[in-house]
């Protein structure tokens, strides 16, 4: 069994330290090492102005691999499942100290193969997901 994410978000920065455990099957180099910061930095939205927009790149990838038939003791047979969702993320600010959370224009892929014949894909455009109400210290 194993199973790989990976989540994008543009203008965002990471904390990543170390080897990834998946560097084997993702073929991505070392991380370097960094020292921890003194103190964690502080992030905290400001939702005081109304009609200001963040605006993000989002995408997503999950892959994973299972051989249900091995673990239930049957003959092994391998089950693949690839996920890939990109869009827009967005935060409105709404000027009363919270704003909406809208993920928008994603667009989503699902690959599947099931160990009998050719891999099945679906691919499909998902509505707009809006969240209403966060706040700027969530």
């Amino acid at each position: 069994m194993g199973a790989t994410v990976r989540c994008g978000y543009r203008n965002a920065e990471s904390n990543v330290k170390g080897a990834s455990r998946f560097l084997a099957e993702t073929k991505k180099a070392l991380y370097e090492k960094v020292a921890s910061p003194a103190a964690s930095p502080l992030f905290r939205w400001d939702f005081s102005e109304a009609e200001v927009v963040h605006t993000y790149v989002y995408e997503q990838e999950v892959r994973n691999k299972t051989d249900m038939g091995r673990s239930l003791g049957g003959t092994p047979g391998g089950m693949g499942q690839e996920m890939s969702a990109k869009g827009a993320l967005l935060i409105k600010s709404q000027g009363d100290g919270t704003a909406e959370l809208v993920l928008k224009d994603m667009k989503m892929s699902m690959k599947m193969d099931i160990g009998e014949g050719e891999p099945k894909t679906m691919e499909q455009k998902m509505p707009p997901f809006v969240a209403q109400g966060m706040k700027e210290e969530t």
